[in-house]
This record gives structure tokens, sequence and C-alpha cells, in this order.
């Protein structure tokens, strides 16, 4: 549908509605921006004037161009003289073209368009969109909000080199501009951990996930045959593709450098090569490329090549530039999608990828970049790849028709679609005492995202500030009624809701850590001291009384759960006043489920859906919900994926090294990160190498374990985690004397358990992360010790 823009007298709109106008910046086509498409839709939805402002190199869906709350404005293009591709002419027109742009976004924001509450603009690029979007806010008294792709100098590293005089300043002005913004939505974890680290910015940086629109869905056979027989890049095949004599790949790429093509044209010479001789059984491939972009000529001619000396000949290649819905109809109706999307700066990733899930289809990826894991779960929901080789076994693998893990990726690719755009956006609230009037649109629940909306929403918090009185300073923002809208100190009141953090305290010998945990209402709250435990689900308070089960107002960290199961249970224990458990409530093997835990509960309010934990040797450690102290942790956090179905935080390690002794790789190890558990139990195997290097050990069965000279010096224990090395010192590893001069060891056989469990010797050695509940991961990040 093409686009134009509309009248101020758009049906539908009245002062009222102008009231907390959003404008919503793309410097390219906005018919290919579908997050920044999203973001108009989700504030239209709640009563949001928007202005959408972009290019308009192509059609619009219904949704946006028939919405009553939703503008569309185009940015004037740059006259074709300016778009050259000769290297010589550019260092006149590139300049030119960048004023061009500076001067068709500032006519179009400034001019043509009524101020706005909130500016969201999307980066990259920087430059001129950040500027001028920055530029604009401040004459408007706007509020700028930006909108993390990718990092611009990043991207521009990949053409001209790390080094260059022009990424560097790309670079500088990045950092520099964003630090002006009010607020910064990032489409990973990792992403807002550079910014955090990186580029200084600290507070109101918001990981805003990536998620289908909900045209994207899967189908019935019947719907995919109809599907295939119906676009004419398939229809010659839809026979052959139901009858399972064909198979059907997908993959959406820009034509750009950073999508490496030739590694999937690589991959697919070989089997083609395989499917031609010795592997007669793989079925022939329809590849349907879709997407425009600068290097598409040149793989055709790479393609037509290949054709013309036959290492083609099980695969037809077909390319396409289709609507939005036939988009959507063609993944539901593929077998396989294929991301070539290689991440400039490592902690971005592919909308494909997203859409995708969203339409049940299993992914094959390139996998090597920091966030991939964030997304893709291997084996779970698709398989990722570094090299062409690594590509062809995996499609071998999927396609051959032989054994049923094709299916088990698409059903774990429509889980992972099963969470929608609006879940990111859209409140998630428990009821609570406390409603606070909003014009956002909340981010999974009370968070910065929140903050886009026009008319006031009430909107119970699971989250109480007893600072909050409602009597803060009112806006005075043109065009905004100040009594309908938050300052920016009421904002931060509420960010801070989305997150929490307690001191956790080590008993003797560090065996327990407890939390300070008030149950009750807040009035007559009581504070108990309880063992930090993800190695159960139920929050158990000790009492002289009968044991009961009820429902209180539970808080830890200034985060609050109204309606928590609290178990309160007779006990004489005098170390602790009961149990935090913070694993999962439902693991498969227990019906009916047992109630959800603090953290299930508190989950959707969270800015992420996380808590970490940082334990200290000797020392009072921290407890937090909902964000990541860049702080207390260095490096990077690498992730691993978790295995839930037993209710246990459980992953598989990558391999060990015992001291300076080589690394060894295995995945025979089943783990659990257990807080509950004091001490590091694995494989006999692995304890008893270990304690074959500490001059003195014995396994003491009057002990039940391991014990040495307390004099003795131990060596370190270094459990992989993916690539990462988590290094736990000797010293952790001495647990406690038991006698004398004989001490006993932290770390333990786990013979008779069933599983390894990383205790708090080990635990305490490293910075973790626990996300979830939905796509559970684990993550080690290092730490100062």
């Amino acid at each position: 549908m093409p686009m134009h823009d509309h009248n101020s007298k758009r049906r539908g709109e009245n002062n009222d509605e102008r009231k907390g106008r959003i404008q919503v910046v793309v410097l390219g086509d906005i018919g290919r921006s579908p997050r920044i498409q999203y973001h108009a839709l989700s504030a239209a939805k709640h009563g949001a004037p928007v202005d959408l402002i972009g290019y308009a190199e192509s059609g619009l869906p219904t949704s946006i161009c028939a919405n009553p709350l939703i503008r569309v404005h185009r940015i004037q293009p740059a006259p074709a003289f300016l778009q050259t591709n000769s290297k010589g002419l550019s260092l006149v027109f590139k300049p030119l073209k960048v004023l061009f742009q500076i001067l068709s976004l500032w006519v179009v924001l400034q001019y043509r368009t009524k101020p706005a509450k909130w500016i969201i603009v999307q980066n990259p690029p920087s430059m001129p969109t950040v500027l001028v979007a920055q530029i604009c806010a401040f004459l408007r008294n706007s509020r700028l909000v930006v909108d993390w792709h990718n990092f611009e100098s990043s991207i521009l590293a990949l053409q001209l080199g790390g080094g260059h005089p022009l990424v560097r300043l790309s670079r500088l002005c990045e950092r520099t501009l964003s630090r002006s913004a009010f607020a910064h939505f990032t489409v990973t974890d990792a992403m807002a951990q550079v910014l955090q680290r990186d580029y200084g910015l600290s507070n109101n940086v918001l990981p805003l996930h990536d998620r289908p629109a909900s045209y994207f869905r899967p189908v019935t056979r019947e719907t995919k045959l109809a599907i295939l027989r119906s676009l004419s890049e398939t229809a010659n095949f839809a026979d052959s593709i139901e009858a399972g004599k064909s198979s059907l790949l997908v993959s959406s790429t820009s034509w750009t450098p950073d999508e490496d093509f030739g590694v999937l044209l690589d991959a697919l010479v070989q089997y083609s090569h395989l499917a031609m001789t010795s592997h007669p059984y793989l079925p022939e491939v329809l590849v349907v490329v879709t997407g425009k972009g600068p290097l598409k000529d040149h793989f055709l001619a790479q393609i037509a090549m290949l054709k013309s000396q036959d290492k083609l000949e099980m695969i037809t290649f077909k390319t396409a530039w289709l609507s939005l819905e036939d988009y959507a109809g063609l993944l539901a109706a593929a077998d396989v999608g294929v991301s070539l999307h290689k991440s400039t700066s490592g902690v971005d990733l592919p909308m494909k990828v997203v859409d995708m899930f969203g339409a049940g289809l299993p992914v094959v990826g390139w996998s090597d970049f920091e966030a991939w894991a964030e997304l893709v779960k291997e084996g779970v929901n698709g398989r990722g790849f570094k090299t062409a080789a690594e590509l062809q076994s995996i499609l071998m693998e999927l396609l051959s028709g032989q054994g049923n893990e094709l299916q088990t990726l698409k059903e774990g690719a429509i889980r992972e679609g099963s969470r929608r755009w609006g879940d990111e956006w859209d409140p998630i609230a428990a009821a609570s005492p406390c409603k606070i009037k909003l014009i956002m649109l909340t981010f999974q629940s009370v968070t910065l995202g929140a903050v886009l909306i026009s008319h006031a929403l009430t909107i119970p918090l699971t989250t109480t500030n007893p600072d909050n009185s409602n009597n803060l300073p009112r806006d005075a923002s043109p065009d905004i009624g100040s009594s309908d809208i938050l300052n920016a100190r009421k904002l931060e009141l509420i960010a801070r809701g989305g997150s929490g953090s307690v001191t956790v305290t080590p008993t003797e010998y560090d065996n327990e850590y407890l939390v300070p945990v008030q149950i009750g209402p807040a009035k007559t709250a009581k504070t108990y001291q309880l063992v930090l435990d993800t190695g159960t689900s139920a929050l158990i308070a000790y009492s002289t009384g009968p044991s009961q089960t009820v429902s209180e107002p539970v808080t830890i960290g200034g985060i609050t759960v109204p309606s928590q199961t609290v178990q309160f249970q007779p006990s004489n224990d005098p170390s602790s006043d009961g149990i935090l458990g913070l694993a999962f409530s439902n693991p498969t093997n227990k019906i009916p489920p047992p109630p959800k835990t603090f953290f299930e509960n508190a989950a959707p309010s969270l800015i992420q859906s996380l808590f970490t934990v940082n334990l200290k040797k000797g020392a009072p450690g921290t407890l937090t919900f909902g964000t990541i102290d860049t702080s207390q942790y260095t490096g990077s956090i690498t992730y691993a994926t978790v295995n839930p179905a037993n209710g246990y935080w459980e992953f598989t390690p990558s391999g060990y090294a015992i001291g300076s002794s080589a690394f060894v790789a295995t995945s025979s190890i089943d783990a659990l990160v257990d807080t509950g558990t004091t001490l590091l139990y694995l494989p006999k195997t692995i304890v008893s190498a270990y304690y074959a290097k500490v001059p003195g050990a014995k396994f003491d069965s009057t002990q039940g374990g391991y014990t040495f000279p307390c004099s003795a010096t131990l060596p370190s224990f270094t459990l992989g985690v993916g690539a990462y090395r988590a290094v736990a010192p000797g010293s952790f590893l001495n647990y406690a004397p038991v006698s004398g001069a004989t001490c006993f060891g932290g770390l333990q056989a786990d013979t008779g358990i069933g599983f390894s469990v990383l205790g708090s010797v080990f635990l305490k050695s490293q910075f973790v992360v626990f996300k979830g509940p939905a796509s559970p991961m684990v993550g080690f990040a290092a730490k100062t010790l």
C-alpha cells in the first residue's frame, strides 16, 4: 500500500489525543523497519497519537496505514545525483548527502509535526539522526529515547577497519550524543551491558527484546500447502514439498557485507555433491532468498556460474521481494530458516530470526557472536554454525528425514515464538495497594519503556515505594496537560521499582547465605532471615505455631509480590528463619504443580526478567532482581542454556581443569546451580584426580568425604561454561576444620546424588545471572575476589 502524509484532521484525533504525542523516527525505509512499526502500533494501541517518520521506499501494512492515531511523515530522500559509488565523487557528495539528510529530518521534526512528549529514534545511524532529534528534543522540551539496534561505529568498521579515523569519530559521536538521551532501549541484554560498561550510561538502559508480530504464526499442514501453491516462487514445488521429496529453505538477507551469503553457497554446493553421490536419500532443496541490497547481483552471478558448472544440481534458487503477509506465509510454510547475520558488534540480534520463530520455523544461523545464545537455544529451537562445513552437516541432519530433530526444533521454535511484541510492551502487573497514573506504555511491567503512552492509565504495580507520595512537581512540556504526565523524578522512582537489591549475609564458614525478607502487609510486616536457595522452589518461614500455607505480601529489596504463597513451618533451627526458594515451581514431574516462586511472580514487573547472585567469601554479598550491575563483575557474561524439566537451574558445563593442568572437554557433567548447597559436588573421578594433587589428602569415611592437612595448598578448580573458564581459587575449596589440623574439602563426590551440584563454595568465586523463567539461562562472569 503506498504511503502518504496524513493531514491534521485525520479521523479519530482530537485535542485530548494530542496530549502525550510520540514521534518514532528512523532514517531508513519505514516499510523495512518492523521494530519501528511495532513501536508505533504499541503506542497507538494504548491511545497515544504517533508521528511515524522515515523514508517511503516501500509499502506499509494496513495496520499502520489504517490506524487513526498514526500519521506517517515522509523524509525527503536525497537527490539521485548524490547517490554515487565513485570513491572520488563520494568525498564531495557524501558530506552533501548528510547535510541534505540533516535538513530534511529537521524540517519534519521541527516544522511539519506537532511538539511531542517523547521522541523514539532508531540508532544507527547516530549521525545525523540522534543529533537532529536531540536538538529538536531540547528546543521542543521533548524527551529522547534511543532505540539501539546496533552500533554505527561497528558497522562502519566492517567497511573501513576498526582503526580508521572515521570509525573513531563515529564511536566518539555515538557515545557523546547518547549521553544526552533520557533513556535507551536495546535489543539484547549484552548490548545493554556494553552501554552501561563502555558508554557510561548507568541509568535508564532497558533491554527491549525483539518479538514477532501477530501475523507471524504457525499454520496447519493444509494451510501450508495452500501457501506454497499461492506463491509464484514455490508453486511449482508445492506438491514435491508436501510429499517430502523436496525441502524448502528460506533466508532473508539485506545482501550486505555483514551477511556472508558465500557460506550458504559453499554449504549447498557440498550438500548437492553428497546428495548426488554418497547420500542419495537427501531431498532436493528449494532455497528462497528474500530481501534487497547492494550485493544481490554479485551473488546471483555466483549462483549462475555454479549452476553452469553443475555444482548445484540438487538446489534451486529463487529470489523474492514479498509483501509482509506473503513473507509471513512463506516462513510458516518453510522447513528451515537460515540466518547469515554476522554481528558487527557481537551484541545485536537479527530480527529475521524472531520472525521465523513467530512462524514456528526452526533456525540455523551464524552463531559466532556473544548475543546469539540470548535468542537461539542450541538443539532446542535452532542450531548454530561457524563454518560452511558445519552448516552443510546441519542441513544434512535436519533434511535427511532420519530422526525427529527437525520436529523437536520446530516445537522449540513455536514455544519461543509464543511470546509476542505486545508481551514486551504491555503491562503485566499484579494487584498492589499502590496505584500510580502513567502516561506511558510499560515494558514487561513498570519500566522506563512504559513512559510512552499519552493517556493516563491506572496500572497496579507489583512494586511499592514508600518515598513515592504522588506529590511530585508537574511537567510543563508544550502540548501536554501537566496534570496527565509524570516528570523525570517520578519516572525514576517507577523505574527503580522494576529492580531491587538486598544484602546477603553468610553464616559461619559460609555454610548458608541469609536474605532479609519482609512477609506480611507493609505496616505489620515481619522480617525473616531466609536461606538463599536456588535449589528449591518453596518459600518457607519458620514459626512456633502449626504448619500452614497462606498467601501474604512478600518484599525483597524493594520488590513486592502482593500475594505470594508462604509455607509456615515449626522449626527450632537457630541459624535461619526459613528458606527463600528460587528454583522452578513447575517441573514436569509434579502434578499438580506447586505454587509459583517469588521470582516467577515478580518477573513480569522487573526491568529484566532475571536475578543475579554475588556471594562473597566470609563477607556480605548481594542478591539483585531485575537488572545486572556491571560494577559487580569483570569481562563479559557467558550464558548456558538451562534445562528446567526437573525444577532446577540445571545445565551442562563444557569441561573442567585442575590447577594448571590442561582443560578437559566433556559433556558428561550434569550440574545444578544451587546457592542453598554449601559444597561443590562433582563426579568421583574428577574429585579423586583433584585430591591426588593435594599432599596428605585422603578419603575419611568417618567424616564422609575428603580431608587434608589445613596447612596444605590446594589447587584451583576450573569449570567450563561454554568458552568461559570459571575459576575457583584453591583457598575457596578449603571448607572448614574438622579436628585439630585437619580440614574438610569443599569439593566432594556426587556419588548417590544423581547429578553434580555447584554450591556456594564454587559460586562465591563467580558473578552469576539467573535468567527466566521463560527460556531460562544461567550466566557466569569473573569478578574481583
